[in-house]
């Protein structure tokens, strides 16, 4: 490998590592709750209070942030395809690697939202609607 494959490597995996610290902090908040937890249910809840709780809960299923995870699988996988070419014919360009990295993600961000807003979201929505009818 050039040294200039090092290099890429090496950023590739500082951008991983800031990806990966990123969705963690999202996720589980240093000192602060994490801005995706669900509210919890208590003994002493009405049956509004648990039904609005609910709600909140199917809402947080659309705060998810999907472009860093869609990165993070795109870098990762051009990094082993990487790897794979430079072993076995030596001929792995700059340009090919950023291309085939920006087609995963372009792949993945494109089904999952697909998945998302045909599947997810009108479930969710039908559930809404159906907990609200009895409210």
């Amino acid at each position: 490998m050039v040294c200039v494959d090092y290099i890429i490597i090496i950023i590739l995996v500082i951008i991983i590592a800031f990806l990966i610290w990123a969705e963690d902090r999202s996720q589980n908040g240093l000192n602060k709750p994490c801005q995706h937890s669900c509210p919890t249910f208590s003994p002493n809840d009405t049956m509004e209070d648990k039904i609005d709780k609910l709600i909140r809960t199917i809402n947080l299923n659309h705060t998810v942030v999907e472009w860093r995870r869609s990165l993070l699988v795109a870098i990762i996988c051009g990094l082993f395809i990487m790897i794979i070419l430079r072993t076995i014919n030596n001929e792995c360009s700059l340009n090919g690697i950023f291309v085939v990295i920006l087609v995963i993600f372009l792949i993945l961000y494109m089904s999952s939202g697909y998945i998302y807003w045909s599947w997810f979201e009108p479930m969710d929505r039908k559930m809404i609607k159906v907990i609200t009818r009895y409210n």
